[in-house]
């Protein structure tokens, strides 16, 4: 599901960028370590997440991917100088093992946005090479769900999850959670590892 206007207006504010850099950034890097290899940012929105994986994660190789033409083409005018990075648009849902494995895959608040979550999950699985990293930052149903939020932003509201149904689903599919942990069961951060 693309975001409405007010949650790309969020997405793309300079407060935004200073909590992915300074708490979220920092945080997943303490629970889970520097990035490696080949890279896979999966909703990129309009491109501070690469920033932050190569900022914060000393991640090289990026390829940085949104359902969104209007966020791809923002992204790609962000980042248009810099050949470590790639900007496509993609349905995460619907890329391929064959196309590309990768060692790191990040999550900056993306999966609230897909109906079918779970799909997404597996998906990122299957294209995660042997003993790759998830790195998840996520809002949950206990905030997206909120009447008051949800006439603000829009998600979808059938088959949310919360920390605990997120966790399962990632040992589901096969990956170790190797650390998690989540604020009243509204937001979480999880780094998952490949089996």
């Amino acid at each position: 599901m693309k975001l409405n206007w007010v949650e790309k207006m969020i997405v793309k504010s300079p407060v935004r960028g200073l909590v992915q850099h300074h708490v979220e950034g920092k945080k997943l890097l303490r629970m889970g370590g520097a990035a490696y290899g080949d890279i896979l940012e999966i909703g990129c929105g309009h491109g501070i997440g690469v920033d932050v994986i190569q900022r914060v994660f000393n991640g090289q190789s990026i390829d940085a991917v949104d359902l969104d033409e209007d966020m791809v083409s923002l992204a790609q005018k962000r980042h248009a100088s810099n050949p470590q990075v790639r900007v496509m648009q993609a349905d995460i849902c619907k890329i391929k093992e064959q196309d590309k494995r990768y060692d790191c895959i990040f999550n900056f608040a993306v999966l609230h946005h897909v109906p079918n979550w779970q799909m997404a999950v597996e998906n990122m699985y299957a294209i995660l090479n042997p003993s790759g990293k998830f790195y998840i930052e996520e809002f949950y149903k206990r905030l997206i769900c909120n009447p008051i939020i949800n006439k603000i932003v829009e998600h979808p509201q059938e088959n949310r999850f919360d920390h605990q149904m997120l966790i399962d689903q990632l040992e589901h599919v096969g990956f170790e959670v190797t650390a998690h942990t989540n604020l009243f069961n509204c937001i979480g951060l999880v780094v998952a590892q490949k089996k």
